[in-house]
């Protein structure tokens, strides 16, 4: 199943031993990010965890998303795959990463 595209908001913290964090929402529901990254390597490592009772009551499950991205470059974005594994499915897919902008 395809999701997105998305918005979400994610701080990079590198003062806090580069720890990510974010949140937004999607077709599942509202989720908070968190997660490391590495500037030497250009790769996160993420948790998506979905807040019970928001979006898809089917979908949503307060579930957590591992998340494993790497910085393409060429594409000028992060990619790699999602990883989730509830009661219901598991899946793998695709997850890309781009930079859009600053929202005010």
């Amino acid at each position: 199943m395809n999701h997105g595209p998305f918005n979400m908001k994610l701080g990079f913290y590198p003062e806090a031993g580069y720890i990510v964090h974010g949140g937004g929402n999607d077709d599942v529901g509202t989720y908070i990010i968190t997660g490391i990254y590495s500037p030497r390597t250009l790769r996160m490592s993420l948790k998506k965890h979905y807040q019970t009772g928001t979006g898809n009551p089917q979908e949503n499950l307060g579930h957590k998303v591992k998340i494993q991205v790497e910085w393409n470059h060429y594409n000028q974005q992060f990619e790699g795959k999602y990883y989730v594994r509830t009661r219901l499915h598991k899946d793998e897919n695709i997850f890309i990463i781009r930079y859009e902008g600053t929202a005010y």
